[in-house]
């Protein structure tokens, strides 16, 4: 787009403007020469929010160097608010290129500068419209915690054997007088059957953390499933 000197200055008409944006959002080169206050700072400053969405450089020129200096503040202030806010959280963002099949940069990694987990981001291999990224984080899985459990296999005592050493314990063979002493027979007896027949055992389990969609209901609706599973298999 050019006005030659001798046509009246007034602004590009924003369609002008317009077709310039589809220009740059293209890939291809723009050339506007117009005069002061027409617009062509809108059409640059869009170049230069392109160049940093596609990770780019862009370099800007001016005549003066006053002017030079103003604009090197407003576009500090235009274009680094973004990076400002992740500096501000203390966070950094990995991606380097564009992500997207039109050159944009749409997907980003962003994590925290102190933690200095993201090692490697790369942008590989095309998947639809979309670039893969390749990240190696370090990530260690905390150890989960361990404790100590006691138990008793009573499902291994053989019902009859217990039986009939329990009739032959003094409580009922030789019972206290004494509602006292009777209650140690009781105690002591049942103790010493159940230490000879299931004795007390020890084990170290790990601690999962609790899950809490796993209700008492979603329990019960797994225990029939497996139940009508083990059915179904036992009628194959």
């Amino acid at each position: 787009m050019s006005e030659n000197e001798n046509e009246n200055f007034d602004d590009i008409p924003v369609e002008d403007i317009s077709k310039a944006i589809i220009h740059l959002e293209k890939g291809e080169d723009v050339f506007i020469a117009a005069h002061t206050s027409a617009g062509k700072t809108v059409v640059a400053e869009y170049a230069i929010a392109l160049s940093k969405k596609h990770m780019t450089r862009a370099i800007y020129t001016s005549p003066i160097k006053a002017l030079s200096n103003q604009k090197f503040r407003d576009f500090k202030t235009t274009f680094t608010e973004f990076q400002s806010i992740l500096h501000l959280f203390g966070l950094s963002q990995h991606v380097h290129g564009p992500t997207h099949l039109d050159g944009h940069t749409l997907d980003w990694v962003i994590s925290r500068k102190a933690d200095n987990v993201v090692t490697d981001c790369s942008v590989s291999d095309l998947i639809c419209d979309h670039f893969a990224v390749h990240t190696f984080v370090k990530a260690h899985r905390p150890p989960r915690p361990h404790k100590k459990i006691t138990y008793r296999e009573l499902h291994n005592i053989n019902e009859e054997n217990f039986l009939s050493d329990m009739l032959a314990l003094p409580l009922f063979t030789a019972s206290a007088p004494d509602i006292c002493d009777l209650l140690i027979q009781y105690n002591d007896g049942l103790s010493s059957l159940l230490d000879a027949y299931a004795p007390v055992r020890t084990n170290m389990v790990t601690v999962r953390p609790a899950n809490p969609w796993l209700t008492e209901e979603v329990m019960d609706k797994r225990r029939k499933a497996r139940a009508r599973e083990r059915w179904w298999r036992d009628r194959k």
